[in-house]
């Protein structure tokens, strides 16, 4: 399963529309996908509609960055965890505050943090690994 897919709501680190991530998704085989845009979720109820249309699972979370720093991404279980991510994004905007590297204790969503975060990791939280040689992805990638 993908668990860090960004469509074009997610400012110059995805260029695709969630119709395309769906299509492509599924002459891959994916039946299963998680949308997880840059500090927001605006794409999430058309990547919902689009992958119910066409017979994928979606699954909705946010990338959380500070600036160009990954922190942490939340991959929400169901409608109360991607309130919990929406609403620990909105407070943050709101107040302008700075991210945290670390994650409330969410109890509706997963968190994973990229490989090397120091730190214990509570029952929820997963450390990502990236392959990037192993995935099908553009050779301008690091371009």
């Amino acid at each position: 399963m993908y668990i860090n897919v960004h469509s074009q709501y997610s400012l110059r680190y995805g260029t695709m529309s969630i119709e395309k991530i769906v299509s492509e998704a599924i002459g891959f085989g994916v039946t299963q996908l998680v949308l997880t845009d840059i500090n927001n979720s605006t794409g999430v109820m058309e990547f919902f509609r689009e992958c119910s249309e066409k017979g994928v699972k979606p699954i909705a979370g946010i990338e959380f960055r500070r600036d160009k720093k990954l922190l942490f991404i939340g991959i929400a279980r169901n409608k109360e965890g991607m309130k919990e991510l929406n609403d620990f994004l909105t407070y943050h905007n709101l107040e302008q505050l700075e991210l945290p590297d670390v994650a409330p204790a969410f109890s509706h969503a997963n968190v994973v943090y990229p490989f090397g975060h120091l730190g214990e990791l509570r029952s929820n939280e997963y450390l990502g690994i990236h392959f990037p040689s192993c995935m099908n992805c553009s050779l301008w990638i690091f371009h």
